[in-house]
């Protein structure tokens, strides 16, 4: 795997995800939580570069939070 697919918005939301589920420790109801650190984690990121990201940031935090929200949505289904 070559760098670029390595630290694509794809592979960077799901190693996010994957280290939110494990500070989780499979208790589903810290989902919520866990989304709002990685908003909150992406707001200060912004702050730090000038008040804007960079695309690909852009875009890997849209991929999270669908990710996220189908975390969510499985939660409540449950």
């Amino acid at each position: 795997m070559d760098i670029r697919e390595y630290l694509s918005p794809e592979r960077v939301s799901t190693r996010i995800l994957l280290q939110a589920k494990s500070l989780a420790k499979g208790n589903d109801e810290y989902a919520e939580c866990m989304k709002h650190s990685v908003i909150l984690g992406f707001e200060e990121a912004r702050k730090e570069l000038g008040g804007k990201l960079p695309d690909i940031s852009k875009q890997t935090y849209k991929i999270t939070i669908k990710k996220f929200d189908e975390w969510i949505r499985q939660k409540n289904n449950s």
